[in-house]
């Protein structure tokens, strides 16, 4: 289940890196402050697909680092004027908005992060994938630490008995 998460950064990763660097090379003759911003979107998508083959290949400042991604991408909120959103791979999303309850299911990558000057109607939602890709890091992570430990351990009493002998 690791290696599917780790993919998910990796693939959702680069595909969100290339939208955002072509959409940026676009944009740069129109608005230079609007390409930064996409720029830096790359390099966070950019980030995420390296960070997923860390986790891939078992790197624990990977599974850090990729807990960190998935937190981000938990929360879909939108107030008067600000969105937020942000997911890599897929989103199943569960908002409520307007008194009612929503979900969508979609592949892709995308960041949004708008400070808009229309006022919307708030919107509050949770991405279930993600939140569910950081249930499954915290606990394959403590599982791994104790086993870990346990092993310490071991070999110090291995190492304590033999200076005995």
């Amino acid at each position: 289940m690791i290696k599917f998460l780790a993919a998910l950064l990796v693939l959702g990763g680069f595909l969100g890196a290339g939208l955002s660097a072509a959409s940026g090379y676009a944009v740069a003759r129109m608005h230079l402050g609007a390409s930064a911003v996409l720029i830096a979107s790359a390099l966070l998508f950019l980030f995420t697909a390296l960070t997923g083959i860390r986790l891939w290949r078992g790197d624990p400042r990977g599974a850090k680092w990729a807990a960190i991604l998935f937190a981000l991408q938990i929360p879909v909120i939108t107030l008067r004027r600000f969105d937020y959103e942000f997911f890599t791979g897929l989103t199943l999303k569960i908002v409520r908005e307007q008194g009612s309850w929503d979900s969508n299911f979609l592949l892709g990558s995308s960041l949004n992060i708008l400070f808009d000057e229309q006022p919307t109607s708030p919107r509050f939602g949770v991405n279930v994938i993600a939140l569910l890709a950081l249930l499954l890091l915290s606990v394959t992570n403590t599982v791994s630490r104790e086993q870990r430990t346990g092993a310490d351990r071991a070999g110090a009493s291995r190492r304590r008995y033999s200076n005995y002998r």
